[in-house]
């Protein structure tokens, strides 16, 4: 394998655990009293903006669907409740296919990040909980937006973006990376809508992708 610095940054819905559904339903519940229409359009703009933070959309849920307050402490209430939801059920969703065993080889062989649109403490107790926080070098939430967090990571650790990658299920993963030169690589489980702009790099799991990796750093 060449001595390149490089690195690998993983998203975690949706990449790691099978978490998308959870945080869809749990979405869809904080806003039940304003009925299923209401409801509908929540689930639609969470699945078309997958690695938003929470706060965000919450607030144009606020402005946009049921024209209630937007304040920062009413976002932050509706956070609060929305993460008391989702927390245990993230901790115990089932991960996507190979995603351990892809973890457990290549930290190995090089850094692995998390970077997230969850919240960061959170984000750590559902690592630690799930025994995959070891795995990484570190984990990075929603303190930063995820370019940030990229290039923060990029600079700090002086990695090749364009010998790293990127690992994402979400249009945000997919701008992350390419505002940074990293190269990038979607999840889409099958059956699943590609969100990714044509001739993107996909693969359906983490079945093999360690594998993959250190045949093609090998050759």
């Amino acid at each position: 394998m060449t001595q390149i610095s490089r690195a690998i940054f993983f998203d975690f819905d949706g990449v790691i655990a099978d978490s998308v559904d959870v945080k869809t339903a749990a979405f869809c519940a904080l806003y039940e009293e304003h009925g299923p229409e209401i409801m509908a359009k929540v689930e639609t703009y969470h699945l078309a903006n997958l690695g938003m933070t929470r706060f965000q959309k919450i607030a144009y849920f606020q402005r946009e669907f049921v024209a209630g307050p937007s304040d920062e402490q009413t976002i932050a209430v509706l956070a609060a409740r929305f993460g008391t939801q989702v927390k245990h059920r993230v901790i115990a969703a089932a991960e996507i296919p190979g995603a351990r065993a892809a973890l457990e080889v290549l930290s190995e062989r090089l850094p692995l990040f998390v970077v997230s649109a969850t919240p960061d403490e959170e984000l750590h107790e559902i690592l630690r909980a799930r025994d995959i926080l070891r795995f990484f070098t570190s984990a990075h939430g929603a303190r930063r937006g995820k370019v940030e967090t990229l290039a923060h990571l990029l600079a700090t650790h002086r990695f090749d973006p364009s010998a790293s990658i990127m690992v994402g299920d979400a249009m945000a993963d997919f701008h992350a990376a390419a505002k940074n030169g990293v190269r990038f690589v979607g999840v889409v489980a099958e059956g699943q809508r590609n969100p990714f702009p044509p001739g993107t790099e996909t693969i359906p799991h983490l079945v093999g992708f360690a594998d993959d990796c250190l045949a093609e750093w090998a050759a």
